[in-house]
C-alpha cells in the first residue's frame, strides 16, 4: 500500500514527409517539349536553361523564323510556371494544414494517453489495495413490529471493510456500523480467498450443484465487535489471527491512511467494496464536494445525525459501505458510507472523509473485544424503558436516548442510584439511543460486571450528564418472561 505509482505519458513524435515532385507535371512539360522543339533547338535549350524551365532564347539566323515559337513557348512557360506557383503554394498549405492537423494529434494523443496511464494507475491502485479490502456478511437478527405484536426476524446483508491494523492476536478492520449493527454472527472473506470461491461457485454451477451460504463455510473466519460509534456509522471488528490460514495471511495488507483534509474537487479516486455482495469491484471518479452536509436517520431508524461527508461521482451502491475510498496514491481518504439512490438523482456517492474520524477508529481499536455472553450468565440493569427519538427530543427539549420509565426494585439500576425519569445515553462509553441498542450491547457483559452509565437527570427546564457506575444484576434469574 505505500507503494507509489507513476503517471507516465508516451509522447508521439511525428516527422513530416518531403514532398516529392508531381510525376504528373513533369509528364506535361516532357510531352509539351516533345511537340515544340526541333533537335538543333532542344541542343541549344539544354545548354541554357534556367532554373529548370525552358525558356528558349534562340539567338540564330533564323530568329525571325522561330518567333512564333518562342512566344508560344514563353506563354506555354508563363502557364506552367503558374500552376506550378500555384501547385506549390497549394502544396505548402497543405504542408502547414499538416503540421497544425499533426500538432492537434499530438493534444489529443497526450490527453488519450494520460486517460489510459490513469486507467494504468486505477488497476495498479487496485491491485496493490484489494487485499486490504475485506467482505463482509452479517448475520442479524432484528425486531419487528406488526398487529400482533413484535417478533426477531433473522437476516443476512452484505458490506465491506478495510484491514487497519493488528495486534498480537487480532486483526483489525474498520467498516460502518450500519454492516455490522445487530449482528448474531459476522463473517470476513479476503481478496485472496474470494476468487477461489468465485471458481468454486462456477464449478458448482456446472455441476448443478451449490456448496451453500458463506457463512456455512468452515474455512471463511468469524469477526466479533471491537467497538463502534453509532452516530459516526463507525465501527472495528476483530478477526482472531489464529482463525486466518497462513497463506491467506501472508497476502493480505494493512491500509494506508491518507489525509482527507487537503482533498479538493476535482480530484481522482477510486472506489473498491463488495458491490451488492457479488464480490469486490472497483470503480472509479472524482471529488465532486468536500465537507458536504447531509442528515441522515441512525441505524434504527429512530433519530437523526448531520455529519460532513466528501461527495464523489465514482460508483458506491449497496454492498460497498464500509469500503475505501482511495486517493491516487492509494491513500484511504474515506470510508464509503452514503448512496443517494432517488428517481432524479444519479453519481452521487458518499464517504466518511477518514481525517475526521481519525481519533475515534484509534480508540475503537483498542477496545477490549467482546463476545456474547451466555444468556444465563448475561448482565442486566434492571429497567425497563421507552425510546427517545429526534422529533421528541425538538417537542419536549429531551437528550436522545433511553427514557427510563421503571426501576426494578434491588436490581442493578436502582442499586446505582438510577431513577424513573433518568434518560440513558451512553452505556460503557457507547451511545444508545434506542432501548434496543442498551438490550443488545448488555448481551456482551456478564453478570456482576461494573459499566459505567451515562445519564441525563431532568433538573428543571434543563437536563444535568452524570455518570453512574452500575454493577450489573443476572439477567437469567430477574428477566420476567
Amino acid at each position: 500500500m505505500n507503494n507509489e505509482f507513476d503517471n507516465n505519458n508516451d509522447i508521439l513524435e511525428t516527422e513530416a514527409t518531403p514532398v516529392e515532385e508531381s510525376a504528373e507535371t513533369v509528364d506535361a512539360q516532357d510531352s509539351f517539349e516533345e511537340e515544340i522543339v526541333t533537335p538543333e533547338e532542344k541542343e541549344f535549350e539544354q545548354k541554357h536553361s534556367c532554373s529548370g524551365f525552358n525558356v528558349t532564347h534562340n539567338v540564330t539566323k533564323k530568329s525571325k523564323r522561330m518567333w512564333p515559337r518562342v512566344v508560344a513557348l514563353s506563354l506555354v512557360a508563363g502557364i506552367v510556371f503558374g500552376a506550378s506557383f500555384g501547385w506549390m503554394n497549394s502544396l505548402t498549405t497543405k504542408y502547414a494544414m499538416s503540421k497544425i492537423n499533426i500538432k492537434s494529434t499530438e493534444v489529443s494523443l497526450n490527453k488519450g494517453n494520460a486517460t489510459a496511464s490513469g486507467i494504468s494507475n486505477v488497476s495498479a491502485i487496485a491491485q496493490e489495495c484489494m487485499p486490504a479490502i475485506v467482505a463482509i456478511t452479517n448475520r442479524s437478527v432484528s425486531d419487528v413490529m406488526t398487529f400482533f405484536g413484535k417478533y426477531s426476524q433473522e437476516s443476512t446483508s452484505s458490506g465491506s471493510g478495510i484491514i487497519i491494523g493488528k495486534n498480537d492476536t487480532e486483526l483489525l478492520i474498520v467498516t460502518n456500523y450500519h454492516v455490522i449493527a445487530n449482528s448474531k454472527q459476522l463473517s470476513v472473506v479476503f481478496s485472496p480467498v474470494e476468487s477461489k470461491l468465485e471458481q468454486q461457485a462456477e464449478s458448482d454451477a456446472k455441476k448443478g450443484s451449490s456448496s451453500g451460504s458463506v457463512l456455512d463455510d468452515e474455512s471463511i473466519p468469524t469477526a466479533t465487535v471491537k467497538g463502534y460509534n453509532s452516530d459516526k456509522d463507525l465501527a472495528v471488528i476483530a478477526v482472531q489471527l489464529g482463525d486466518i490460514p497462513a497463506d491467506v495471511l501472508s497476502q493480505i495488507k494493512i491500509a494506508t491512511i491518507g489525509d482527507s483534509s487537503t482533498l479538493k474537487a476535482g480530484d481522482q479516486v477510486v472506489a473498491i467494496g463488495n458491490a451488492l455482495g457479488y464480490g469486490q469491484s472497483v470503480t472509479t471518479g472524482i471529488i465532486s464536494a468536500v465537507n458536504r452536509k447531509i442528515t441522515m436517520e441512525s441505524a434504527d431508524g429512530s433519530s437523526t445525525v448531520t455529519n460532513s461527508f466528501i461527495q464523489t461521482d465514482a460508483a458506491i451502491n449497496s454492498g460497498n459501505s464500509g469500503g475505501a475510498l482511495l486517493d491516487m496514491a492509494g491513500n484511504v481518504i474515506g470510508i464509503n458510507s452514503v448512496k443517494i439512490a432517488t428517481t432524479g438523482v444519479e453519481g452521487m456517492g458518499y464517504a466518511i472523509p477518514i481525517s475526521d474520524v481519525g481519533n475515534i477508529i484509534d480508540e475503537l481499536m483498542v477496545r477490549e473485544t467482546r463476545d456474547i455472553v451466555d444468556e444465563d450468565k448475561q448482565g442486566f440493569l434492571g429497567i425497563t424503558g421507552a425510546d427517545v427519538t429526534s422529533a421528541n427530543s425538538q417537542m419536549f427539549g429531551m437528550p436522545v436516548g433511553v427514557f427510563v420509565n421503571s426501576v426494578i426494585e434491588g436490581l442493578a439500576a436502582e442499586k446505582a442510584g438510577i431513577k424513573k425519569g433518568y434518560i440513558i445515553t451512553k452505556f460503557d462509553g457507547y451511545t444508545v439511543t434506542t432501548i434496543s441498542q442498551l438490550q443488545e450491547r448488555l448481551q456482551f457483559y456478564k453478570t456482576g460486571e461494573k459499566v459505567k452509565v451515562t445519564v441525563h437527570i431532568p433538573d428543571g427546564n434543563e437536563y444535568k450528564e452524570k455518570e453512574i457506575e452500575v454493577v450489573l444484576s443476572n439477567k437469567a434469574e430477574n428477566i420476567q418472561e
